[in-house]
């Protein structure tokens, strides 16, 4: 066990957490067409909202470490790692009765059904096959339809349990070893197991069909894993100096993130492709090894990806350019009929967000991809979520800043999280999806209002959900 010096509560971290309930909330709930993609999560690059998810990871290994050295030094290890087990384990039930199972049994006799899969046979042939409708959903389950954040957070929790109460050292060495993993695993058979390629061997294996991931699927849990033991790193930085030299360090480290990620990320490149070829399939046919010999002739401005938020460019992208230029166009008339200006309305928020480029591009593992949680992706966007923590060290350790709506949210984010879902299930009746861009984010701040009232409430009569 490492001999860590252990801190008490963390205003700094009860604030940031605060602050990551909130961009949550507008995230989930503001899916409007008026709204810019910046506030959308996009799979193909990284946009405001998906810094939200790895931060509540890198938040959660952050107090992990924390609660799990206090507890060492209180009970035993068969204690305090099996509480830790048993707690993981309800944070997956809770997230089961959150979000259900992905599927059902509309009638008993579904139980014993037969599901028709394809597999390829011993000549390499695609047939069909029959697998039990039960035994499918099951696989189904632990394949894709588990993995919404509670649940990853539970099993990140488990995976990286082993580790927790280790020095520094080895938690860095096993976070090095998930970022090889994930990428040696996704050469093998994740990309493909990741997006339902029936010809896949683990696809077959798993019998799952053409069943999708995201958010990483089974597999991802060694991406996310990266932001949990960030956190715990974080901790250490922040219980062994004084907060003005742990701020400083702590940007550091979240700027090494960020800028290892964008450098992978620009991987991507290799996979341009010109405007004139014939139409291209989205996926790369190989998205893990790039084609290097593309680099002939190009400067360092043709290698490098995108800026981060910035919207790349898409398979399709001659197409995407004639929209635009139709756009320009009616932009430039003086006078559009009813027709012509709801052409313009309808171009403009089907573009938001949209780039002119001279190139297309294929979907392959090294662009910012949530849905793989590909390492280019976590370690930017957990490296965004350390340096906002670290603004938040100097406003609030250091600066003395308290906002009492993120003090509210951050102290009880279970019950923020599990309250924001029920509330906005019934306030999308009132938000229809072509609503105004003044009514979007109207109706998004009395959604925030509303959950505010409950969570406050419950702050109020000392009432804290915690797991």
């Amino acid at each position: 066990m490492s001999s860590q010096p252990t801190l008490g509560r963390v205003d700094s971290m009860d604030q940031f957490r605060g602050f990551t309930v909130l961009s949550m909330f507008i995230v989930n709930f503001a899916h409007f067409q008026a709204i810019s993609p910046f506030w959308k999560h996009n799979d193909n690059y990284v946009t405001f909202a998906d810094w939200i998810m790895p931060g509540f990871i890198f938040a959660v290994g952050f107090s992990y470490r924390l609660t799990i050295l206090k507890r060492l030094e209180k009970f035993s290890a068969m204690t305090t790692y099996s509480t830790y087990f048993r707690r993981s384990l309800a944070l997956i039930l809770v997230s089961l009765m959150l979000y259900g199972f992905g599927g059902d049994f509309k009638r008993w006799s579904d139980f014993s059904a037969e599901e028709t899969i394809q597999v390829t046979n011993a000549e390499g042939q695609m047939e069909e096959v029959q697998v039990n409708k039960t035994f499918q959903f099951v696989m189904r389950l632990i394949k894709s339809n588990l993995w919404e954040v509670l649940s990853i957070i539970a099993v990140c929790q488990i995976f990286v349990m082993p580790v927790i109460a280790a020095g520094p050292l080895i938690r860095f060495v096993v976070m090095l070893g998930c970022l090889g993993a994930h990428v040696l695993i996704s050469v093998w058979f994740n990309w493909a197991f990741v997006h339902g390629d029936q010809t896949n061997w683990m696809v077959q294996l798993w019998h799952t069909g053409g069943n999708r991931c995201w958010d990483g699927g089974f597999f991802g849990i060694m991406s996310w894993s990266v932001a949990m033991l960030a956190g715990s790193l974080v901790y250490d930085i922040l219980a062994s100096n004084t907060r003005k030299n742990a701020g400083g360090k702590i940007f550091l480290f979240a700027a090494v993130f960020m800028i290892i990620g964008y450098i992978l990320s620009c991987g991507t490149r290799f996979y341009d492709i010109p405007l004139d070829e014939p139409q291209p399939d989205k996926y790369a046919s190989d998205p893990m090894v790039p084609d290097f010999s593309k680099a002939a002739g190009r400067g360092l401005s043709g290698l490098l990806a995108e800026p981060p938020f910035i919207m790349p460019p898409h398979p399709d992208q001659k197409a995407t350019n004639a929209r635009l230029e139709k756009k320009k166009e009616l932009e430039a008339l003086p006078d559009l009929d009813e027709k012509q200006q709801k052409e313009l309305e309808k171009l403009s928020r089907s573009l938001l967000g949209a780039q002119h480029y001279d190139y297309g591009r294929q979907w392959n593992y090294w662009m910012m991809y949530k849905r793989m949680v590909s390492v280019s992706f976590i370690l930017f966007a957990t490296g965004v979520a350390i340096a906002i923590y670290a603004l938040f060290i100097l406003l609030s350790d250091i600066g003395g800043m308290h906002i009492g709506v993120f003090r509210t949210f951050g102290m009880n984010p279970l019950a923020a999280y599990a309250i924001h879902h029920v509330v906005g299930h019934s306030m999308h009746s009132l938000a229809p999806n072509d609503s105004p861009l003044w009514y979007c984010w109207f109706i998004t701040f009395v959604f925030m209002a509303i959950n505010y009232l409950f969570v406050r409430h419950l702050e109020k009569h000392n009432i804290f959900i915690r797991l």
